[in-house]
């Protein structure tokens, strides 16, 4: 939808006098209805043919371009309403953020950190071993699929952790375990942060 498609301050006043109305229909499921109701009265204040095509007489017969931009200037009060009357939108706009932000209150929204799988802990603790062993497969196996490659690092990795010594799985779990009380303090962290005073 153009900018300036309401040409004067009365067409956007009015547009704007139906947002109200238009929340309640959202409210009450009858959408329909209500924008058929506001293209009756927007056309009966601005007629469709005159606003469009000013100086032509409404008894020359249109184009079918003409048509389709009657079809189209039809639809611009449902677009403007669902647009302009899109409460989220509105609430999240960027300088509600940004007033909401320099006043200090904004929440930030905690993000969800899963505990690392035991082939993953393997995979950084022993990068080198782990590399060299899966471009020899896939070097061997000679596939360029990056899916296939994947499968292949997945499957080699799984099965080197598997034949480790008890030592290298002991320290795999030493990892873990580190990993989990650093987690759970940043949570107690973030915690007595938010409790009020």
């Amino acid at each position: 939808m153009g900018k300036h498609w309401a040409q004067s301050g009365d067409q956007l006043s009015w547009l704007k006098e139906q947002i109200p109305g238009y929340h309640e229909a959202q409210k009450k499921k009858n959408i329909d209805r209500f924008l058929t109701q506001c293209q009756s009265a927007w056309f009966q204040t601005w007629p469709m043919h005159a606003e469009c095509f000013p100086g032509k007489p409404e008894t020359d017969p249109l184009s079918a371009e003409e048509k389709t931009k009657l079809s189209s200037n039809a639809q611009q009060i449902m677009w403007w309403l669902q647009w302009n009357g899109n409460l989220a939108r509105h609430s999240q706009r960027k300088d509600a953020t940004a007033f909401v932000r320099a006043l200090g209150l904004e929440k930030k929204p905690k993000t969800q950190v899963c505990c690392p799988q035991r082939v993953v802990i393997y995979q950084k603790l022993f990068a080198d071993k782990v590399n060299a062993a899966v471009n020899k497969e896939i070097k061997k196996l000679g596939t360029k699929s990056p899916g296939t490659q994947m499968k292949i690092c997945c499957e080699i990795t799984q099965n080197m952790l598997g034949a480790e010594p008890a030592k290298v799985q002991e320290k795999i779990d030493e990892e873990l375990w580190v990993w989990k009380e650093e987690r759970e303090k940043e949570l107690q962290e973030g915690e007595e942060e938010e409790a009020p005073e």
